[in-house]
């Protein structure tokens, strides 16, 4: 400590105010290194929150396939035929790649088992469709109809039930995405502006050392040349040794 404060005391003014520079230059640097890894950091929970809202999306239009199925159920009851059963199995066609598309971004626990449960009652209202109410209408067979299309509603509400819930776990999960991200770039913003200040201060606080020591210098070499122009020469011998001293 005491070697840097006789390092400071032997150098030059323009060393000093350069010393001042480069601490001022260095702070900024890394100021802004941190802000930027602040601000990337954000970015990377914008885009997690951007990825959940489009499952939300996903999920959403999955409700709405396992509902137009549904309609393609009724459809067929009031007109039985081959283009009533193509529309259906076009229906599931869309809602299997649906729901591939969607499987690889199911992230918790919860929405992995929610996720498999729809995906097993999907297959069994496709199978109930194709085995056994096709058959039952054709060959009217009024009692194991409605047998079946009671097992296919209360399908269709368990799955409708569970979709909801999955897709409001994913919204959840978008919510906490976007408050974290609100939460980094404020963050970001106080740390960038804490920085500034405290960067200014110790800029100032060198700055305002270095004037000092100036005007200290400046005071002594006026007043030693007033008491040697009025004759002092031991002053004069004195600045002379100082001089020599310093080479």
């Amino acid at each position: 400590m005491n070697r840097m404060r006789k390092l400071w005391e032997k150098s030059t003014i323009s060393m000093k105010f350069s010393v001042g520079l480069w601490v001022v230059i260095i702070l900024m640097f890394l100021s802004a290194a941190a802000s930027t890894l602040l601000l990337y950091q954000s970015m990377k929970g914008a885009e997690e929150a951007r990825a959940a809202g489009e499952r939300a999306a996903q999920i959403t239009e999955i409700g709405t396939l396992f509902k137009s199925k549904d309609a393609r159920i009724i459809d067929y009851l009031l007109e039985p035929g081959d283009r009533s059963v193509k529309l259906y199995t076009q229906e599931q066609t869309k809602l299997n790649q649906a729901e591939k598309n969607l499987k690889p971004y199911m992230n918790t626990p919860d929405q992995k088992k929610w996720f498999s449960q729809i995906i097993t009652d999907d297959s069994r209202l496709f199978n109930l469709f194709q085995s056994e109410f096709v058959p039952a209408v054709l060959m009217n067979q009024k009692k194991e109809l409605s047998r079946v299309h009671q097992e296919q509603n209360a399908i269709q509400a368990r799955s409708i039930k569970r979709i909801n819930q999955l897709r409001d776990s994913v919204i959840d999960e978008q919510q906490r995405a976007m408050d974290l991200v609100r939460k980094q770039v404020v963050g970001a913003m106080l740390f960038l502006a804490v920085s500034i200040v405290v960067t200014l201060l110790i800029s100032c606080a060198i700055t305002w050392r270095v004037s000092k020591e100036m005007k200290h210098s400046f005071r002594y070499v006026i007043g030693l040349t007033e008491r040697i122009a009025g004759g002092d020469l031991t002053e004069h011998e004195k600045a002379k040794q100082i001089k020599m001293n310093s080479a």
